[in-house]
């Protein structure tokens, strides 16, 4: 076993993917300033939310004791998917992480006669969950929706059901789905569309459910994802379909059915930040977003225009070196490599916050251009 683990640990080295889990980054050292967290709103230490937590935690305790189906069901639990379902005009469920929603909703919706055509940079988890189903599973190339069409048409036919899967906001491009596009297919197609909005959920919409929200077509998509371990800075996700989707996840959803449920602290704050208004950070997010993206030299596609700005290095060696030059400027941001993203497009990832400054970001160009100089 030592063997094959060192084996397999040396290739990994030896391709400069090798990773390691870095020290954490203290919010109080202000000579840093840190472009590599998912805390896109800048909630995380918000003290409304922790006192909600605390509350929620001095009432039912701890943990949750078991599983949801067992004895693991309280009542911050159940009014946080009424608010959920309120904001999505759909039915949600409450799971404990994006991972446990998308395997375990693809892991048991789609069935052998069954077809799922995903975006080829989808989430590892969306990829999984998918690879999990007794389903047939092909992707179309990234956001290209010509290819979508002709996958739909050589194989519709053969299948009972189709499944479009889909991030709103892909969290490696930086790019956003054209829903126009996916809608039109899907109902042409007869289809079920499923759309993870984990890195668009807060940050977007006036009730802060993503960029279907944004766009005014939640009814349109059949299926929603969501987390609260980005913009809302906690943890746990939800998913968002009909009345009979949800009472058939609670049936046969197995990260579901056999997890305990999230601790009440938890519960608490997810509950106190979906039904507060964040819509000033989400402006403060937009200013940033819109200054990152004229002050950066970004390799941005057209779509990509949101707080997620991908820097194009071309391979991991180069992509390591560069956060490293990037740290000593008191930048802190992550290196993206294979197999996370495919080979040669390795890149620096930047993920702006709501507190960050437009003075942050200027640093940030002036680092990038001294690096590459």
């Amino acid at each position: 076993m030592d063997r094959f683990l060192n084996h397999t640990l040396s290739k990994l080295k030896d391709t400069h993917s090798y990773r390691t889990l870095p020290d954490q980054v203290s919010g109080s050292d202000a000579s840093l300033i840190v472009f590599n967290t998912n805390d896109y709103l800048g909630l995380t230490t918000d003290y409304s939310r922790i006192q909600a937590g605390l509350a929620a935690a001095n009432h039912y305790g701890a943990g949750a004791t078991g599983s949801r189906l067992l004895s693991g069901q309280y009542p911050t639990l159940c009014d946080l998917e009424s608010a959920l379902s309120i904001r999505l005009g759909k039915s949600a469920l409450v799971v404990n992480s994006g991972y446990h929603a998308n395997t375990g909703l693809l892991g048991c919706l789609p069935q052998r006669s069954d077809l799922i055509l995903a975006d080829r940079a989808c989430h590892a988890s969306l990829i999984d969950g998918a690879r999990l189903s007794a389903a047939t599973f092909k992707r179309y190339r990234h956001t290209d929706y010509d290819h979508l069409g002709y996958l739909i048409q050589k194989h519709r036919a053969n299948y009972n059901r189709l499944f479009i899967v889909t991030e709103s906001l892909f969290s490696m491009t930086g790019a956003s789905c054209n829903f126009e596009r996916l809608i039109q297919l899907k109902c042409d197609a007869k289809a079920q569309l499923i759309v993870d909005e984990a890195h668009a959920v807060g940050c977007y919409g006036p009730s802060g459910m993503g960029l279907a929200d944004a766009h005014h077509i939640l009814d349109a998509v059949d299926i929603i994802i969501g987390t609260f371990g980005k913009a809302w800075g906690s943890m746990g996700a939800f998913i968002g379909g009909s009345p009979e989707l949800r009472d058939y996840l609670i049936n046969r959803c197995r990260p579901f059915i056999y997890s305990t449920a999230l601790p009440p602290f938890v519960a608490g704050v997810n509950l106190a930040t979906v039904t507060q208004n964040h819509s000033q950070h989400q402006l403060a997010l937009a200013t940033l977003t819109r200054y990152c993206h004229t002050t950066l030299p970004t390799g941005c596609s057209p779509t990509a225009k949101h707080h997620i700005v991908p820097l194009p290095v071309g391979c991991p060696e180069k992509a390591l070196a560069y956060t490293h030059a990037l740290a000593q400027q008191g930048i802190i941001a992550t290196a993206i490599r294979h197999p996370t993203v495919p080979k040669h497009t390795d890149l620096i990832r930047i993920s702006l916050r709501a507190n960050h400054r437009l003075s942050d970001i200027d640093q940030l160009a002036t680092a990038w251009h001294s690096i590459q100089t």
